[in-house]
Parts: C-alpha cells; sequence; structure tokens
C-alpha cells in the first residue's frame, strides 16, 4: 500500500483473487490443498502492507506474510501448517476450521486479536500480545505445546484438551504474564514468566508440572 509494491505468491494447487480495499488488500483463494503456499511480500527496506480479509476456502500448507499486518479476518476452511505475519491488529481474527494437522503460529505483535482453531497449535512464538481497546483477545484450541514470547502477554487461554496430553506443555514468557484468563483443560508442563501480574486468573483441570517466575507472582 502507499506506492509500496506487494507481491502475491500461490504455489500449488489453487488460485487467488486480490482486491485493493483503500489502504489495505482482501484476498480470496479457491482450490487450494495442503500442498499450497501463499507468499506475501514486499522489497527489502520498503515497509510493510496490511492484509484486511483473507478468505481461504481449503486447506493450506503454509502462509509467509511476514512483511505483511493482519487488520481483518483469516478464515481457513481446512488445515494449515503454519502461519506468519508481521503484526495481528486490534480487530483482526483468525479462524482455522479444519482439525487433526497441527498449526505453528509467527508473528511480532498481537492487539486483543481473537484465534479459533481447531486444530492443536504446536508452536506460537510472537513478540509480545498487548490488550486492546475491546479486550486482550484468545487463543481457543485443543492445545498448544510450545508457547514463546519474547516481551509481555495479556491474552486470555482456552484450550480444551481434546486428543493432547499435556494440554499446555511449555510456556517461556521473557516479561510478564500481564493479565488475562487461562481455562486449561487437562494438564500443564512449565510455566516460565518474567514476573506475574495480580489480575492473571489461571484455572486448570489437572496437574502443572511448575510455575516459575522471576519477579511478582499473583492472580
Amino acid at each position: 500500500a502507499n506506492g509500496t509494491r506487494v507481491t502475491f505468491t500461490l504455489s500449488g494447487p489453487g488460485r487467488g483473487e486480490v482486491v485493493r480495499d483503500g489502504d489495505a488488500f482482501d484476498l480470496r483463494l479457491t482450490g487450494t490443498s495442503a500442498a499450497s503456499t501463499l507468499k506475501i511480500s514486499v522489497p527489502e527496506r520498503h515497509g510493510y502492507t496490511v492484509i484486511d480479509d483473507l478468505l481461504v476456502d481449503g486447506s493450506l500448507k503454509e502462509i509467509k506474510a511476514s512483511d505483511a499486518d493482519l487488520s481483518g479476518s483469516l478464515s481457513i476452511g481446512g488445515s494449515v501448517r503454519d502461519l506468519e505475519f508481521r503484526n495481528l491488529e486490534a480487530g483482526a481474527g483468525i479462524s482455522i476450521a479444519g482439525s487433526g494437522i497441527p498449526v505453528g503460529l509467527k508473528a511480532a505483535r498481537i492487539t486483543g486479536v481473537d484465534i479459533v482453531s481447531a486444530s492443536p497449535f504446536d508452536s506460537i512464538a510472537i513478540d509480545e500480545w498487548l490488550q486492546g481497546g475491546s479486550g486482550a483477545g484468545a487463543i481457543r484450541a485443543p492445545s498448544i505445546a510450545k508457547l514463546d514470547v519474547d516481551g509481555d502477554f495479556a491474552g486470555n487461554l482456552i484450550l480444551s484438551g481434546a486428543g493432547a496430553d499435556p494440554t499446555l506443555d511449555h510456556v517461556e514468557i521473557k516479561g510478564a504474564i500481564s493479565g488475562g484468563t487461562w481455562n486449561i483443560y487437562g494438564t500443564a508442563g512449565k510455566i516460565a514468566a518474567d514476573s506475574i501480574d495480580a489480575s492473571w486468573r489461571a484455572s486448570f483441570s489437572g496437574p502443572v508440572q511448575k510455575i516459575e517466575t522471576k519477579g511478582n507472582l499473583s492472580g
């Protein structure tokens, strides 16, 4: 957007339609499969672009969009193995309808985003998760094997535990658990954070291996 050249590449089965939406883009992918890859890129040192809505009627192998912010809805009718964005902005949302294929998610900043997945997450790696204007947002999924956060984490977690043991295996938050409510149906492994805010609430239906913090432990 704003004069920056943006390249959209779809490899593997399927076809795509790209439409300008103000300073952002809307995309619709049809006929894709678990062998399809979508890449969104801008030239080096030319900033980034913004994706508003991205609708995928089938499955994908991955979305590689480290040069793109998501500001609207990403809806995937099937499964996806890897998702990578720059930032997930306030008002954005992710929905993954397909089950059984573990998902990897990478992003820099996430702000008050709701992420709903019928598939478990094998890894989530982000810089920070911030409170948005309409709330902290949440991850709703069967399980998360690994959650790595370089800064603070304010999001809610609702993990059903379906088909997983432990439900939440490894959490490393280099900043603070700065709020949120975690409802974990099942067991949990090690949860480590620099500090834990008094507003944090957590419920585990099974044993927790360890909660480790260098600073205050509240909640």
